[in-house]
């Protein structure tokens, strides 16, 4: 199920999944689907930023700050990121699952 993601759409990480750190790399397993999903150190950094909800703008701007890359690059990059952990179950994005229950939207 291809998701639209713009600056405003909330994200986060699905709270069932399981991650490990494997030396640089975090494997991510999903145990409603029995998928593992590696990523690379960026996309490692890229999970935690998902720890709670966050907007893709805000996350892009987290980016930009620790890598001192323009915000199109990141925008660039990561989308396609992104939209590989939905499509695989692993983060919730905003009218996909995340409510109250998981944690307050600002």
């Amino acid at each position: 199920m291809s998701q639209r993601f713009v600056a405003t759409t909330m994200v986060m990480s699905d709270p069932s999944i399981l991650s490990r750190s494997l030396e640089d790399e975090l494997l991510l397993y999903n145990p409603a689907t029995d998928g593992v999903v590696t990523l690379d150190p960026i996309g490692s950094l890229l999970w935690r930023l998902l720890a709670k909800p966050v907007s893709v703008e805000q996350l892009v701007a987290d980016l930009v700050e620790r890598f001192g890359v323009d915000a199109a690059t990141v925008a660039t990059d990561i989308m396609p990121l992104l939209q590989a952990l939905h499509d695989a179950g692993l983060i919730e994005s905003e009218g996909n699952r995340i409510s109250a229950d998981n944690a307050p939207l600002p």
